[in-house]
């Protein structure tokens, strides 16, 4: 599932966020095949997320997980989402479901660990 981008990349272009968001959207209005439409809602919400439209990846990760909720990297990635939006209550029971999954996740053991300590450090206010 390349959409015609390369994946390679580190870096991508409006362009190519546009390529993206239009391929996964076919496949998702096309309804054939579940495990793509679940993968097709995750990449979607990375291309938001990545964009700063925290708003509309929320919805795609949640879909995400109805329909692959043993991938530990949507579960971080919505964490990640709710994070921005200052939700951390949210952001922390993903990121610990996403621990459970992925249970030697440097990543996402950094992320609970610092989330943990801003939660603490506003309750303490």
């Amino acid at each position: 599932m390349g959409y015609g981008v390369d994946f390679t990349k580190t870096e991508f272009s409006e362009e190519d966020y546009e390529k993206i968001i239009i391929e996964t959207t076919k496949i998702i209005e096309d309804g054939k095949n579940r495990a793509e439409i679940g993968i097709a809602y995750y990449n979607r919400g990375w291309v938001y997320y990545s964009k700063h439209q925290e708003e509309k990846a929320i919805p795609d990760f949640t879909e995400a997980i109805e329909i692959m909720p043993n991938f530990a990297d949507v579960y971080f990635m919505r964490a990640a989402s709710y994070f921005m939006f200052y939700e951390h209550e949210k952001a922390l029971i993903d990121a610990e479901n996403a621990l459970q999954l992925k249970k030697t996740d440097l990543q996402f053991i950094n992320f609970i660990e610092e989330l943990k300590k801003i939660m603490q450090s506003s309750s303490d206010v």
